[in-house]
């Protein structure tokens, strides 16, 4: 090897290496440059090191105590740990980076890249191999470890000399002999065991130590752990050059694993698009064997089985069966058959922490003096297997939610192979089972970091936050020509959206649609940005919120309150006195609200109250004389009827274009006021035409900008599409219909919008509700996506007839509208810079990730609604008149029926077979089982007992009576059960039809409730007594209602606060 100096920061290294060609040795030199001038990322660095290349890339924090550099063992054994938000300066070296990638596999080292490239964790990656101080030759007679420890204690002696001994560097490993070798070598560089490191600096982290004891365990005896079974079920995974040359060449097929909840041990589902058709179907996967240690969510290669192994999906109805499925896919009863196939590899582990508890006493007695220190636990999602963790602590989790991560699956072992992580606390208490459902999802809802808060604006009571000077020529101020308001439900503080709307001479009219300009304060890779790009949305549980922006701007600098000065991105229309569109207007504004309403007192003012009964309600009214009171009162009333009347001819045009149009039933939960969670009680609410006014025109401003956007970006703007239904998917929609006699044309939106409202029996209108429910479970899901990634007849909203449509109108609570507020002003305002503008394959991988967000709260906000529905009937299980209710059949399985309870919103399985060969029949002694089995048709089920003398018949839309209970499962959440009480139901015609059947199409009011910023905001609201927290959360399309027991929630509860 040869070194020349070519500058003072240019070394070029050359080594001769010889090798053999083609029986030949070949001679040839290998040529490498080392640097002087590698970054150190250290903002106390003396030398020039930040720069604004260098400050992109990464640096370490400002002011540390400390900067750490994890040893080779650390990085392999530890990496969850340095994981930790509360960690922070972290050193990684490159070389021992280089060599995880080669060890320990792709995985592991893009989890380490993830650390360096969050920028909340301020950690850095140092190329040592490309510095002419820190590069090591690899020479022959020194082992790779050596090296590798050679390299990372001289990377750490350059930075204390880099730095001029500024701040301690800390070398962390686990291998004592590297410890004795190197602790006493150079003052100001401290190498000192992991464990020693957190005990010392940090003794608050809560189970920290813990999880290193677990950690170190595994580490320990990973190659001991064998599997309990004894036998070696699973086959091996395919090359990775065979899964790639078989998905080229269309054998094999490519897709996520989607374990069936209701029967998670025999089937799972792969979507994937068949390469002919280029359409989507499903691929069954039958039982664990060909599951092939694939977990749910794993993106897995499947082989199809030969035609003749093909089978239809079961339709046994088992103790937790559902229909909660994100996709739906798994609910859709159908006796199709399908393709079945079978894992041969894994292309990407998704794999998470996972809500745990240990079987019960008995069972864990048992395990535990089988495997000593290895035990096994049940996860909380059914759909991942049990997992097998080796510990220490175990007595400690006793009747304990704890949290494991899963580190393997050998193909000899029967389950995968974890480690503990943390305690969660009691099985059963409301904290404890509200943090499992956050784990299950990963949901952040830690506290805002002390840097994010520190980019923010200073507000106080003694001086309060002003808008700047500057910044009013730079906008259109309409603080004094236009009447500006918002309509809110009640309570609600995060108010990011308000209305004007102002007659013109000519007899026209203009419409103003006022955002919140919340991209003034939230600027691109900033703190308040990538923290809010991570968590993606707001999450609305029952009884509780976790915002996505820190208090200060989602509840105060960025809500346009009333009688308050405030920034706005706004879009303004003007229409002729026809109400033709003659021009619409985009840019920036300043605000000031004349009036926070609520809805039910907008609806007040439009049904006729009067001055005097408004007067408590509209608060800023109270500050004007008598005189000038009845004036601003009139004129708020004459704009309430011009913005009325607006959004019913904009509603009629989106229909006129096919729009689909559903209702929601509201469901409201209020708690008692002396228990915060105990639910006292369950009641609809009532919808008010100024919901869909004000919905209206926020899908008219979302589709004009969504407009703007991709005409101006063509192939890197976001916006939201709803494709249509799979037509198999409607299928059970037509043969429910059918029955009754009606027709569901399926080939349009409209055609579908206009046979569902034409589907009513005037003797039972439970029909066109459950047709309805059935619509809306077909319906496919709503996603963000970036114009580049999809072909422009793809663009198309089908939900809402709009060929353009994304999301403006709620930036305080969903990060899409962030960026949406940044590619408007890009569009529109010339000294924007739009270089910093995503590229397409940038944006369309962010809107993955918010779709991904979207979801986790959705299916959050579900789990914790069904959390409060068991709370409710645990209370009143006693209390026959609300747990019995009268249940509709809306379809059939194997051994039982499914029903729709209207009086809940709630649906699920009622049992008519059990595996003994006994059947459900309904005596004058009430409900007994007796042998028999059921004979089942298309339309019915048909009860058969030799020990009965007549059949019992269940058709669709038959009315019977249940019992709604509460089924209790320690490792899984507790859920509600059906038993049957009468094959008839109990209640009289009056009591069913009290209120009279929507006459109005419900095919887009869902749309419009999970869309429409009005109808996803959740809020806080005080009721005398009772302080209730209103849910009607939107996140996408559909996806609330695929189970009624998740329709848009307004819940009441006494808060802590």
């Amino acid at each position: 090897m040869s070194c020349c100096l070519l500058d003072s920061n240019l070394v070029k290294i050359e080594k001769r290496i010889n090798a053999k060609l083609r029986g030949k040795t070949v001679s040839f030199v290998r040529e490498k440059y080392l640097r002087g001038d590698v970054y150190c990322h250290s903002p106390v660095c003396l030398h020039g090191c930040i720069t604004e290349t260098a400050t992109r890339i990464g640096h370490l924090p400002t002011q540390a105590t400390h900067y750490v550099i994890p040893a080779f063992d650390i990085i392999c054994n530890f990496l969850e740990i340095l994981e930790l938000p509360e960690i922070k300066g972290i050193i990684f070296v490159q070389s021992a980076l280089n060599r995880v990638l080669i060890d320990i596999g792709k995985r592991h080292y893009k989890k380490a890249l993830s650390i360096i490239r969050d920028p909340r964790k301020e950690c850095v990656a140092f190329l040592d191999e490309l510095h002419k101080d820190t590069y090591i030759e690899k020479e022959n007679g020194h082992g790779s470890k050596e090296i590798l420890h050679c390299a990372t204690f001289r990377t750490a002696v350059w930075y204390h000399e880099h730095l001029q001994g500024k701040i301690p560097i800390i070398i962390v490993t686990e291998d004592p002999q590297v410890i004795e070798k190197y602790e006493n070598q150079t003052l100001g560089v401290f190498v000192i065991s992991f464990r020693n490191y957190l005990e010392e600096f940090w003794p608050d982290l809560e189970q920290v130590l813990d999880l290193f004891d677990s950690l170190q365990t595994i580490a320990q005896t990973a190659s001991e752990i064998k599997t309990s079974g004894g036998t070696s079920e699973y086959s091996n995974y395919l090359s990775s050059e065979g899964l790639h040359a078989g998905l080229k060449s269309g054998r094999y097929f490519q897709g996520q694993l989607r374990v069936n909840k209701n029967n998670s041990g025999k089937e799972a589902f792969v979507s994937v698009y068949w390469l002919s058709s280029r359409e989507c179907g499903d691929i069954l996967i039958e039982g664990m064997k060909n599951r092939n240690r694939a977990i749910h969510s794993d993106e897995v290669v499947i082989d199809l089985m030969p035609k003749s192994e093909w089978k239809s999906r079961n339709q046994i109805l088992t103790n937790n069966t559902k229909e909660e499925s994100v996709n739906g896919e798994e609910n859709k009863k159908s006796t199709k058959i399908m393709p079945v196939g079978r894992v041969v590899g894994v292309l990407q582990r998704r794999w998470r922490n996972y809500v745990a508890c240990l079987p019960d006493e008995e069972d864990y007695n048992i395990a535990n003096r089988k495997l000593g220190g290895r035990i096994l636990v049940i996860p909380y999602d059914c759909r991942i297997p049990k997992i097998r963790i080796t510990t220490k602590q175990a007595v400690n989790f006793q009747n304990k939610r704890i949290v494991v991560r899963i580190d393997s699956w050998e193909r000899d072992s029967q389950y995968p192979n974890g480690h503990f992580v943390r305690i969660l606390g009691e099985i059963g208490d409301l904290e404890t089972e509200i943090a499992a459902i956050l784990v299950e999802h990963e949901i952040s809802v830690s506290s805002f970091s002390k840097g994010l808060l520190e980019e923010l604006p200073t507000t106080t009571d003694n001086s309060p936050w002003k808008i700047e000077e500057s910044e009013i020529s730079k906008r259109k101020d309409l603080r004094k020509s236009h009447l500006v308001f918002s309509i809110d439900p009640v309570g609600c503080e995060d108010v990011d959206d308000t209305l004007s709307v102002k007659e013109l001479p000519d007899g026209g009219v203009e419409l103003g649609v006022h955002i919140a300009d919340v991209t003034h304060f939230v600027k691109p890779l900033s703190l308040t940005d990538i923290e809010a790009r991570s968590r993606g949305v707001t999450v609305y549980l029952a009884d509780r919120r976790y915002d996505m922006l820190p208090p200060l701007l989602s509840g105060d600098l960025c809500s346009l309150l009333g009688q308050t000065d405030r920034y706005t991105v706004s879009v303004m229309w003007e229409f002729d006195p026809h109400f033709e569109l003659r021009k619409v207007w985009f840019g920036r504004t300043i605000i000031c609200s004349a009036y926070k309403m609520f809805y039910e007192a907008a609806q007040d003012i439009l049904n006729g109250k009067s001055l005097e009964e408004m007067q408590s309600t509209i608060p800023e009214l109270k500050k004007f004389s008598n005189t000038v009171m009845v004036e601003k009162f009139e004129e708020l009333k004459e704009a309430l009827i011009k913005l009325t009347a607006i959004g019913r001819i904009l509603k009629k045009r989106r229909l006129q274009s096919g729009a689909l149009e559903l209702d929601s039933l509201e469901v409201q939960f209020e708690f008692d006021s002396s228990y915060t969670h105990q639910v006292e009680t369950v009641k609809s609410k009532e919808h008010l035409e100024v919901h869909e006014t004000v919905a209206e025109c926020m899908i008219f401003a979302n589709f004009w900008v969504g407009k703007k956007i991709s005409e101006v970006f063509p192939h890197q703007a976001l916006l939201r599409h709803h494709p249509p239904p799979r037509s198999e998917d409607l299928e059970e929609l037509k043969l429910c219909a059918a029955v009754k006699g009606f027709q569901i044309l399926t080939n349009s939106n409209r055609s579908l919008a206009v046979s569902l409202d034409e589907a009513v029996d005037p003797k039972d209108p439970i029909v066109n509700k459950v047709l309805r429910m059935l619509a809306t479970r077909a319906m496919s899901q709503a996603r963000y996506f970036s114009t580049g990634s999809y072909s422009l007849e793809d663009f198309y909203h089908y939900g809402l007839g709009l060929n353009r449509y994304t999301h403006f109108t709620s930036p305080i609570r969903r990060y899409a509208d962030i960026l949406v507020h940044r590619l408007l002003l890009s569009a529109i305002e010339e000294h924007y810079n739009s270089n910093k503008l995503l590229s397409n394959t940038d944006l369309q991988e962010l809107c993955e990730h918010i779709n991904e967000r979207n979801r986790a709260a959705q299916k959050a906000q579900k789990i914790s609604v069904e959390l409060f529905q068991v709370l409710y009937f645990q209370k009143n299980a006693l209390d026959d008149t609300l747990c019995i209710a009268e249940g509709v059949i809306y379809s059939f399985c194997t051994n039982g029926i499914l029903v729709y309870i209207p009086k809940f919103g709630v649906k699920g399985p009622l049992h008519l077979y059990k595996k003994d060969g006994q059947v459900a029949v309904v005596t004058n002694k009430g409900v007994e089982w007796m042998a028999g089995h059921l004979e089942r048709s298309q339309k019915a089920v048909t009860v058969v007992s030799p020990t009965f003398t007549y059949r019992q018949t269940y058709q669709l839309f038959d009315h019977l009576t249940v019992r709604i209970e509460v089924q209790s499962a320690r490792a899984h959440p507790a859920t509600l059960s059906f038993q049957l009480i009468d094959c008839k139901s109990q209640i009289s015609n009056m009591e069913r039809y009290s209120e009279k059947p929507c006459q109005n199409s419900q095919l887009v009011e869902e749309v419009i409730s999970s869309i429409v910023v009005k109808e996803e905001k959740p809020v806080e609201q005080q009721v005398k007594s009772q302080e209730t927290y209103k849910q009607t959360s939107l996140y996408s399309l559909f996806q609330k209602l695929k189970d009624m027991s998740l329709q848009p929630v307004n819940i009441s509860c006494t808060s802590s606060e």
